[in-house]
């Protein structure tokens, strides 16, 4: 066996390490500060409409963004099942944001929103996972803190943002 051959085994255990102890600390931060952030305003219309395209396959609410982010994030709504507003018969966006707000009216709105942003921030970490043999500079840009702290946002502009930072 070559003399540098078990200095550079050594080398890549503790780069390797590294790696999974900061995406650990990426997948905390997004858990923890899931039930911290205040809601933002499109965060009903999109849970809204990813939560009727898996009770209807009705994919003409909000039919903006890809539907991705919306289906994962409406995830936990199919098994804590709140009642479905009916959507109104208006232009899509009014549909959606009249609709989300009827699903957020209920007492139990925090927890729905706390709930999909969970199942959301598992998408980045997911995401640096796949990408871990990426070169080191283009690695370190999935931990800066303008993707750490929207990370958990159910929102598909900061999805956009981590897709441009890749």
């Amino acid at each position: 066996m070559p003399v540098g051959h078990s200095s550079f085994r050594l080398q890549s255990k503790w780069f390797f390490a590294a790696i999974a102890a900061l995406i650990v600390i990426f997948a905390a931060e997004m858990f923890f500060s899931a039930r911290r952030e205040s809601q933002t305003f499109d965060e009903p219309a999109h849970l809204y409409a990813g939560y009727s395209y898996w009770l209807h396959g009705d994919f003409g609410i909000n039919p903006e963004h890809p539907p991705l982010v919306k289906l994962v994030a409406s995830l936990p709504l199919l098994i804590e099942r709140p009642s479905y507003p009916k959507p109104l018969n208006v232009f899509f966006r009014g549909a959606s944001v009249l609709g989300g707000r009827q699903l957020f009216s209920t007492p139990d709105a925090q927890s729905l929103l706390a709930h999909s942003r969970i199942a959301v921030s598992g998408l980045p970490t997911v995401r640096s996972l796949a990408q871990t043999s990426a070169p080191p500079a283009s690695s370190s840009a999935r931990f800066t803190p303008s993707i750490a702290t929207s990370s958990s946002l159910r929102s598909s502009d900061s999805r956009c943002a981590q897709s441009l930072q890749a």
